[in-house]
């Protein structure tokens, strides 16, 4: 998983999208998961329900990343991403390239994604069908 979400960097942000060449937060996790065989609900709500919650200090590729960011209505809205090592994610940013939107990696120690950090998930084996949810 985290080698399909690399190759995905630089790509494109685009709501309600799932590859092959522009994401959504929810649309990148799904799209890499698929490209590996592996079953993962397209939306972030079912994501987030996927798995076992586990410490960042136990991360591994692949494994899901949530954060709470910023959003236009000040409440702060929940993404997601992977994580490539446990210092390193992908996540799909709304906005254009130009605005530093688009599928980028992101420190975890870094201070805006530290303190953004909601939790870390491992998708087990049998999570539920992929093609559940639709955003």
């Amino acid at each position: 998983m985290a080698s399909v979400a690399l190759a995905q960097v630089g790509d494109a942000y685009g709501a309600h999208m799932a590859g092959p060449s522009q994401f959504d937060d929810s649309g990148l996790a799904y799209y890499a998961y698929r490209q590996n065989g592996r079953a993962l609900p397209r939306s972030l709500a079912d994501q987030l329900d996927t798995g076992r919650p586990i410490p960042l200090s136990q991360a591994e590729p692949g494994d899901l990343v949530f954060f709470r960011v910023d959003s236009s209505d000040g409440r702060g809205r929940l993404t997601v991403g992977l994580i490539i090592d446990q210092n390193v994610a992908v996540v799909a940013i709304p906005g254009s390239k130009a605005q530093g939107g688009g599928v980028r990696r992101v420190a975890l120690n870094g201070q805006y994604w530290s303190q953004r950090l909601v939790g870390v998930s491992r998708v087990l084996p049998d999570a539920p069908d992929a093609s559940r949810g639709n955003s």
